[in-house]
Protein backbone atom coordinates (compact mmCIF):
# COMPACT_ATOMS: atom_id res chain seq x y z
CA UNK A 1 0.00 0.00 0.00
CA UNK A 2 3.29 1.91 0.81
CA UNK A 3 3.92 2.38 -2.71
CA UNK A 4 0.28 2.75 -4.35
CA UNK A 5 -0.12 6.30 -2.28
CA UNK A 6 3.35 7.81 -3.77
CA UNK A 7 2.26 7.24 -7.05
CA UNK A 8 -1.65 8.40 -6.99
CA UNK A 9 0.16 11.63 -5.37
CA UNK A 10 2.03 11.99 -8.48
CA UNK A 11 -0.58 10.49 -10.96
CA UNK A 12 -2.77 13.20 -8.94
CA UNK A 13 -0.11 16.48 -9.29
CA UNK A 14 0.64 15.66 -12.92
CA UNK A 15 -3.00 16.33 -13.90
CA UNK A 16 -2.98 19.48 -11.67
CA UNK A 17 -3.01 22.47 -13.87
CA UNK A 18 -0.83 24.48 -13.80
CA UNK A 19 -0.82 28.42 -12.87
CA UNK A 20 0.62 31.52 -13.88
CA UNK A 21 3.19 32.77 -11.56
CA UNK A 22 1.82 34.87 -8.56
CA UNK A 23 -1.86 34.37 -9.79
CA UNK A 24 -4.75 31.92 -9.79
CA UNK A 25 -4.92 32.06 -13.63
CA UNK A 26 -4.06 29.39 -15.40
CA UNK A 27 -1.22 28.89 -17.42
CA UNK A 28 -1.65 27.47 -20.71
CA UNK A 29 -1.47 29.02 -24.82
CA UNK A 30 -4.85 31.36 -24.83
CA UNK A 31 -3.89 32.62 -21.05
CA UNK A 32 -0.97 33.95 -21.91
CA UNK A 33 -1.91 35.12 -25.30
CA UNK A 34 -4.52 37.12 -23.79
CA UNK A 35 -2.00 38.17 -20.95
CA UNK A 36 0.20 39.20 -23.82
CA UNK A 37 -2.88 41.42 -25.53
CA UNK A 38 -3.34 43.44 -22.12
CA UNK A 39 0.37 44.00 -21.78
CA UNK A 40 0.29 45.27 -25.13
CA UNK A 41 -2.41 47.76 -24.22
CA UNK A 42 -1.09 48.84 -21.08
CA UNK A 43 2.28 49.69 -22.92
CA UNK A 44 0.24 51.32 -25.61
CA UNK A 45 -1.79 53.50 -23.25
CA UNK A 46 1.11 54.43 -21.56
CA UNK A 47 2.71 55.63 -24.78
CA UNK A 48 -0.84 56.96 -25.61
CA UNK A 49 -0.39 55.23 -28.82
CA UNK A 50 -3.47 55.31 -30.76
CA UNK A 51 -2.36 53.09 -34.02
CA UNK A 52 -1.24 50.69 -31.10
CA UNK A 53 -4.84 50.23 -28.69
CA UNK A 54 -7.08 50.63 -32.45
CA UNK A 55 -4.82 47.67 -33.52
CA UNK A 56 -5.76 45.35 -30.70
CA UNK A 57 -9.22 45.49 -31.17
CA UNK A 58 -11.60 43.72 -33.40
CA UNK A 59 -14.05 45.80 -35.40
CA UNK A 60 -17.04 44.42 -33.42
CA UNK A 61 -15.62 46.33 -30.57
CA UNK A 62 -17.55 48.30 -28.55
CA UNK A 63 -17.08 50.09 -25.07
CA UNK A 64 -20.18 51.62 -23.01
CA UNK A 65 -16.90 53.38 -20.48
CA UNK A 66 -19.32 51.83 -17.60
CA UNK A 67 -21.82 54.51 -17.42
CA UNK A 68 -25.33 54.73 -18.74
CA UNK A 69 -24.48 57.95 -20.70
CA UNK A 70 -23.67 57.90 -24.83
CA UNK A 71 -20.99 60.62 -24.01
CA UNK A 72 -18.29 57.91 -23.21
CA UNK A 73 -19.05 55.38 -25.57
CA UNK A 74 -17.08 54.18 -27.94
CA UNK A 75 -16.55 51.45 -31.30
CA UNK A 76 -14.33 50.41 -33.80
CA UNK A 77 -14.95 53.42 -36.15
CA UNK A 78 -14.70 56.11 -32.92
CA UNK A 79 -11.60 54.83 -31.45
CA UNK A 80 -9.06 57.44 -33.30
CA UNK A 81 -10.60 60.04 -32.77
CA UNK A 82 -11.35 59.87 -29.66
CA UNK A 83 -8.64 58.53 -27.83
CA UNK A 84 -6.43 61.16 -30.08
CA UNK A 85 -8.87 63.87 -28.26
CA UNK A 86 -8.46 62.15 -24.75
CA UNK A 87 -4.50 61.77 -24.93
CA UNK A 88 -4.01 65.06 -26.37
CA UNK A 89 -6.10 66.42 -22.82
CA UNK A 90 -3.16 64.23 -20.56
CA UNK A 91 -0.08 63.43 -20.42
CA UNK A 92 2.16 61.49 -17.92
CA UNK A 93 0.17 58.87 -18.38
CA UNK A 94 0.72 55.48 -16.11
CA UNK A 95 -1.40 52.15 -15.92
CA UNK A 96 -1.25 49.31 -13.66
CA UNK A 97 -3.18 46.57 -14.55
CA UNK A 98 -3.82 43.40 -12.43
CA UNK A 99 -5.55 40.81 -14.24
CA UNK A 100 -7.50 38.53 -11.05
CA UNK A 101 -9.37 36.28 -13.25
CA UNK A 102 -8.90 34.81 -17.36
CA UNK A 103 -11.73 32.98 -18.66
CA UNK A 104 -11.79 31.53 -22.36
CA UNK A 105 -14.57 29.11 -24.01
CA UNK A 106 -13.33 28.36 -27.61
CA UNK A 107 -13.05 31.68 -29.38
CA UNK A 108 -14.55 33.69 -26.56
CA UNK A 109 -12.70 34.98 -23.61
CA UNK A 110 -12.53 37.51 -21.05
CA UNK A 111 -10.43 38.75 -18.16
CA UNK A 112 -11.57 40.54 -15.04
CA UNK A 113 -8.84 43.23 -13.84
CA UNK A 114 -8.48 46.29 -11.36
CA UNK A 115 -6.50 48.80 -12.58
CA UNK A 116 -4.91 51.77 -11.70
CA UNK A 117 -4.20 54.89 -13.64
CA UNK A 118 -2.22 58.13 -13.08
CA UNK A 119 -1.91 60.84 -15.50
CA UNK A 120 -1.57 64.63 -15.82
CA UNK A 121 -4.61 66.64 -16.74
CA UNK A 122 -3.30 69.31 -19.68
CA UNK A 123 -4.24 72.89 -18.92
CA UNK A 124 -5.97 74.78 -21.73
CA UNK A 125 -4.92 78.19 -20.19
CA UNK A 126 -1.34 79.37 -20.24
CA UNK A 127 1.98 76.83 -19.83
CA UNK A 128 2.24 78.47 -16.64
CA UNK A 129 -0.66 77.36 -14.94
CA UNK A 130 -0.74 74.04 -12.44
CA UNK A 131 -1.73 71.00 -13.82
CA UNK A 132 -3.42 69.09 -11.86
CA UNK A 133 -2.79 65.08 -11.33
CA UNK A 134 -5.58 62.50 -11.33
CA UNK A 135 -5.89 58.95 -9.87
CA UNK A 136 -8.73 56.18 -11.21
CA UNK A 137 -8.77 52.91 -10.31
CA UNK A 138 -11.48 50.46 -10.63
CA UNK A 139 -12.33 46.92 -11.40
CA UNK A 140 -13.32 45.63 -14.81
CA UNK A 141 -13.88 43.39 -17.74
CA UNK A 142 -11.92 42.95 -20.66
CA UNK A 143 -13.72 40.77 -23.37
CA UNK A 144 -11.94 39.28 -26.09
CA UNK A 145 -12.46 37.46 -29.65
CA UNK A 146 -9.99 35.21 -31.39
CA UNK A 147 -9.75 35.97 -34.89
CA UNK A 148 -7.41 34.00 -37.33
CA UNK A 149 -5.79 32.47 -34.44
CA UNK A 150 -5.05 36.53 -32.85
CA UNK A 151 -7.21 37.49 -29.80
CA UNK A 152 -8.81 40.61 -30.09
CA UNK A 153 -10.76 43.14 -27.96
CA UNK A 154 -14.18 43.39 -28.29
CA UNK A 155 -15.08 45.77 -25.21
CA UNK A 156 -13.20 46.54 -21.92
CA UNK A 157 -11.21 49.46 -22.58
Amino acid sequence: MHRILPVAVLTLAACAHQKIAGTEIEDNTDTRAILDVMSKYRIAVEAKDVSGITALLDPSFKDDGGTSGADDDLDYNSVPTRLSERFAKIDNVKLDLDIRKVKVENDIASAVYHYNTNFTILSLAAVSSPKAQKTDSDIKQMSFKRVAGEWKITSGI
